[in-house]
């Protein structure tokens, strides 16, 4: 955590002195205004969780993580400006950002239609342990924050432009709700319980994106952008308290209309 915080510090540094040199040196500039949808996929790992076995078979195995499968997808929805010369090819966008993480962990076997459930231990005592049978553990998260991000064009003013970009978006948790299908329905009071036996989702989001794009219309025009992040990583790895995320990729679509100063 230490070394990311200090790659987190580093990023942001960049862009506030690029970000203040950049706009010393404006001239002629256009102001872009415009929304954005993208989807980022980080692979992840499920933990050794020691309350679960996923192996109902026979052939009894203990590691919680043989036979689970998982989800983690993260979406946002962007509202951003584009500050962007006319006399260079540097863009600097800054905004507001609402990102949406889902995860899930399950099981299915694709071998038999009837083991679609895991076993998971809630209570456990001398003379007693409470066992669920449970098909899927869901939980989605809402955070808001800011996106900040450097583009730089490799060519001049034209109607199709590649660019390289940066980015680092800092968001804060607002609402997480979780959900517990069990295999019998009659489980459901236990579903608080399931829930207490995974820590809670870390309250901030941060990811730093490393891509390239294209820019579809002329300067100072309506403009399309389309992105590819061909690294991207969690500053944090636990904004989803049942899997485990990694260093990934991502695509995204803006729609950005000029004003002129």
């Amino acid at each position: 955590m230490y070394m990311n915080g200090k790659i987190l510090f580093t990023v942001i540094l960049c862009f506030l002195l690029i970000g203040k040199s950049y706009s010393q040196n404006q001239f002629d500039s256009v102001r872009y205004f415009g929304i954005e949808v993208g989807n980022t996929f980080l692979p992840f790992n499920i933990p050794d969780y020691s309350f679960i076995r996923a192996d109902n078979s026979s052939n009894n195995n203990d590691n919680s993580a043989i036979n689970l499968t998982g989800r983690y997808n993260e979406f946002q929805f962007s509202i951003k400006t584009e500050t962007r010369s006319l006399k260079n090819k540097l863009g600097l966008l800054y905004g507001i950002r609402l990102t949406y993480i889902t995860s899930s962990l399950g099981k299915q076997d694709i071998w038999s239609k009837n083991d679609k459930y895991f076993y998971l231990l809630v209570n456990q005592s001398n003379t007693s342990s409470e066992i669920l049978r449970v098909n899927e553990i869901n939980q989605n998260s809402y955070f808001i924050g800011i996106p900040l991000e450097l583009r730089y064009f490799t060519s001049h003013n034209r109607f199709f432009r590649f660019y390289f970009k940066t980015s680092v978006d800092l968001s804060y948790k607002f609402f997480t709700k979780n959900d517990v299908i069990f295999y019998n329905d009659n489980m459901e009071s236990y579903t608080t319980d399931v829930i207490n036996k995974f820590a809670k989702p870390s309250p901030f989001h941060c990811n730093i994106n490393f891509g390239a794009g294209i820019k579809l219309g002329k300067e100072g025009k309506f403009n399309i952008n389309i992105e590819a992040f061909a690294v991207s990583f969690n500053i944090v790895k636990t904004n989803s308290s049942i899997v485990r995320t990694g260093i990934g990729g991502g695509m995204q679509v803006n729609l950005l209309i000029p004003l002129k100063f």
